[in-house]
């Protein structure tokens, strides 16, 4: 037998920075430049409470509640930037900020992105269940889904995005304290994840595993909490270097069009399975 681990994250991460790491390499110096702009215009536009015009300003852009963290604010906008690159498409999102400039004020820089994203997620990206805290928390308003994940999170595999002690894309906020501040808030407990226990357990970034073929990507974030190496023969590793190749780029129909990395990845696949299937 053989399995395919597409973009197999393994390694539990607390306090997973790599993952703000990650979409400032993928993105370049000159996009990581314009997104960092976007962060720092919505620090001008709101202060530092929630509350006033800029508040509500920033809040309607995204069709948001009233009532979510400030720090659920900045946490919601790092994913908009971070999950287009994750799924392949840092082509887009750079090329929507290709015209801010340091002349731009900070509502042309906040409009720029705020349309940009609301175009690519959708209108409820913010009110889906998934950022606001009190949302979560509340019975007749939390997403089964969102809540589900965020057990995993605050229980089990931790990975809580924050952002690293220098050059962060993200408002520095979205730190550990504020991600186990939402757990207990959301479950009604203190909380603390068994990432520790669980990566002794598994192997973390080496598996205790056999016959699986560990498919990675050079645009994803999810990168660095991953199998970096081909562990042993019966554990191969392929890591697939090219644009606007991102999380589990490899599980779609084939296409020609898809970049040559990946097609060579499926073909290693391929031939690790037919042997292991022949063993």
């Amino acid at each position: 037998m053989g399995t395919l681990s597409s973009s197999g994250v393994t390694n539990c991460i607390i306090e997973y920075t790599g993952f703000d790491k990650a979409v400032t390499a993928a993105v370049g110096s000159e996009c990581a430049t314009k997104i960092r702009m976007v962060n720092d215009a919505y620090e001008r536009m709101i202060g530092s409470k929630p509350e006033g015009k800029g508040w509500d300003t920033a809040l309607e852009q995204f069709h948001c509640e009233n009532d979510m963290w400030l720090e659920d604010f900045y946490y919601m906008i790092a994913d908009s930037w971070s999950m287009v690159d994750q799924y392949s498409k840092k082509s887009d999102l750079c090329g929507a900020l290709k015209d801010i400039t340091i002349e731009s004020t900070d509502a042309e820089i906040t409009t720029t992105f705020s349309t940009f994203s609301n175009e690519y997620w959708g209108n409820d990206f913010c009110t889906g269940g998934f950022y606001n805290t009190n949302q979560m928390a509340d019975p007749k308003r939390w997403d089964v889904n969102s809540r589900s994940w965020r057990w995993q999170t605050c229980y089990e595999v931790s990975y809580f995005n924050t952002a690293p002690g220098s050059g962060s894309l993200r408002n520095t906020i979205v730190d550990l304290d504020y991600h186990l501040k939402q757990c207990e808030a959301v479950f009604g407990i203190p909380m603390f994840p068994s990432s520790i226990e669980m990566n002794k357990r598994y192997g973390g970034a080496e598996p205790n595993a056999n016959h699986v073929f560990y498919s990675d990507f050079s645009d994803d974030p999810w990168l660095r909490a991953s199998p970096n190496y081909s562990i042993s023969d019966t554990q191969p590793m392929f890591l697939s270097q090219c644009d606007d190749c991102g999380h589990c780029k490899d599980l779609h129909t084939p296409t020609e069009e898809d970049p040559e990395p990946v097609k060579q990845s499926r073909r290693e696949f391929e031939g690790y399975m037919s042997k292991w299937l022949n063993e």
